[in-house]
């Protein structure tokens, strides 16, 4: 076997198409065989994005170590593999190894022309999952399967008819820019709904047990008539759901046949039942561990023997049960439902199943969602605490305080298991905030006051402090007023709220004698200043005490305008008596 001296070793030269790695084993390589050598130096060219460090990781060998043909095989495959090249060649010239690299370009962005039914972020997720996306190489392969993923989605939405191309757009520092241009076309219509198999209930019940329908007079509004998968998987689970709750507990439905028209506009849904026949409980008996509740759970059953069984009632049976052994620190118990149907009597007995598992301690609460509000605002209003037993009737107290603070749209709060430990629980409390500001301006006309104007402007969240702040005015011609309020729901750590308010208010008679003459009529013009304080006596009621100061002035016209208007008695004693300046 001959030698040569200079030995090029890569898909090219050894007719290796590499890119199916099987044929890189099949091929003989006699011809191109060298003998091993000790690498005096290895050097890498073509390297744009990626780090030599990386390509020397794939190397069997160093410096010094002894390289063979084996080895040049096995290097062009691994780089090969990673994803990030597009030609590697591997050349060996007087005891140096030289690996050549064309590199695949780094996707930097995705953009959807055309497209409405997805957000970016829902389609760049799909993408993901096949392993296409921003910050990878660019693999023709995995492009294809990006369009094909990116038209399931669209199926999946009904758009039968849409169509997906790409555009590659190379940009400075080996990088391109991938974007899609989607022609969506019109979601598929439902045409009809048929059912086989149907004998107790009519298919025009059955249909209205589903979320998608024909069109009729308000689908064009709601939307109902056009064709999802998720649609067609949510009336196949309450199809099932509305026999269940009727006894049926032998019923059964086939995967819907979903047939296209030709155009792809329409779509025709058929449905297989085996109803089967309603079962009526004859026993109902409780099992597992108890805990010496025997009396006390079997009155959370809701149903009865004799009635027709019904599978929502059986869990609402389940959650009770769950959640009695929650409230006593059991966050984790398992309640299972084992129907044992008689066929011949159409009877079930009914048993549920009870493992309470392990007696939880709560470790840790955590808090999320909380953008603005601060984490001690929704900890002050948990009943269940940190380092104590689970406590399901606390935990359910404490979503229902923070949902009455107002400052957020949804409240989430799920059990986590912690790792290593069987009596162990981590509570998460997610929120989703929603605006708590509001401003107001309004202009009025009347008859004495002409023209009005008022504004406010309040925040229920200031600063995310958990306490409110309030601003109103209102002014006119004879009557003006403002109030700034605070309210602290926590003045105190024992839950004592504080409400301060400060106030204005100026008075003046209505005289259309003295109409546009403000010399010429009296005033009252008065400041006030009040604090209240509530007091909680249970989770849900106060009893509110408090004090306002009040300073009144009563401003009367001067002696020489006496006779051009009325001036109430009344208002002349109580100045004659107390003064223009009194206090209350």
């Amino acid at each position: 076997m001959r030698i040569r001296p200079n030995f090029t070793h890569n898909k090219k030269s050894l007719a290796l198409n590499l890119s199916a790695l099987s044929l890189a084993f099949l091929m003989p390589l006699k011809s191109l065989a060298f003998s091993p050598f000790v690498v005096q130096d290895i050097r890498v060219t073509g390297l744009q994005s990626a780090e030599p460090g990386m390509v020397f990781s794939y190397l069997p060998v160093g410096v010094g170590g002894t390289f063979t043909e084996e080895q040049a095989t096995d290097t062009v495959q691994r780089l090969y593999a990673t994803g990030l090249f597009d030609d590697v060649t591997i050349n060996t010239n007087n005891r140096v190894v030289d690996i050549q690299v064309i590199e695949r370009p780094i996707v930097s962005s995705l953009i959807y022309e055309g497209m409405n039914a997805f957000n970016d972020k829902q389609l760049n997720a799909s993408l993901l999952e096949v392993g296409f996306g921003e910050g990878r190489p660019l693999n023709p392969a995995l492009l294809d399967r990006a369009k094909e993923e990116v038209r399931s989605q669209y199926i999946l939405k009904g758009h039968y008819g849409a169509t997906i191309d790409h555009t590659l757009t190379p940009l400075p520092g080996n990088r391109v820019g991938v974007s899609f241009q989607i022609q969506e076309g019109g979601r598929a219509r439902i045409k009809d709904i048929n059912f086989v198999g149907n004998e107790a209930y009519s298919s025009s019940a059955l249909r209205r047990q589903m979320m998608q329908t024909t069109p009729g007079y308000m689908t064009w509004f709601t939307g109902s008539h056009r064709f999802s998968r998720e649609g067609l998987e949510q009336d196949t689970q309450n199809l099932r759901n509305f026999y269940m709750n009727r006894g049926y507990l032998d019923f059964y439905i086939s995967e819907p046949q979903v047939t296209i028209s030709t155009d792809r506009n329409d779509i025709t849904l058929n449905f297989t039942v085996d109803e089967g026949e309603p079962y009526t409980i004859r026993k109902q008996q409780l099992a597992g561990d108890l805990m010496g509740l025997n009396e006390e759970l079997r009155g959370l059953i809701v149903q009865r023997e004799g009635q027709v069984f019904d599978n929502s009632r059986a869990q609402e049976t389940v959650r009770r049960i769950q959640s009695r052994f929650g409230e006593l620190g059991y966050a984790l118990a398992e309640v299972n439902i084992h129907p044992i149907t008689d066929p011949e009597t159409n009877q079930v007995d009914v048993t549920y199943f009870v493992n309470p598992g392990n007696r939880i301690y709560v470790r840790r609460i955590n808090i999320g969602g909380n953008v603005r509000t601060r984490d001690e605002v929704i900890r002050r209003e948990l009943r269940q605490q940190e380092s104590a037993w689970y406590d399901e009737a606390r935990l359910n107290t404490s979503r229902d305080r923070i949902d009455r603070l107002g400052y957020f749209n949804t409240i989430d709060i799920t059990q986590v298991p912690v790792a290593g430990t069987a009596d162990q629980i981590d509570i998460n409390v997610d929120v989703k905030e929603k605006p708590t500001g509001l401003i107001n301006l309004g202009v009025g006309y009347g008859s004495s006051d002409k023209l009005s104007f008022m504004a406010g402007i309040s925040q229920d969240n200031i600063f995310g402090s958990g306490t409110n702040l309030g601003l109103q005015v209102n002014t006119g011609r004879y009557n003006r007023a403002g109030v700034i309020h605070h309210t602290d729901p926590y003045f105190t750590s024992s839950g004592i709220s504080r409400t301060t308010s400060l106030y204005f208010r100026e008075n003046r008679p209505y005289n259309d004698f003295v109409y546009n003459q403000d010399d010429r009529t009296y005033k009252v013009r008065s400041y006030g200043f009040g604090m209240n304080f509530g007091v909680p006596i249970s989770e849900y009621d106060r009893v509110f005490l408090g004090a306002t100061f009040e300073n009144n002035r009563i401003t009367l016209p001067k002696e020489d305008h006496q006779g051009w208007v009325v001036i109430p008695k009344a208002y002349r004693d109580f100045v004659d008596e107390y003064g223009d300046n009194t206090n209350v």
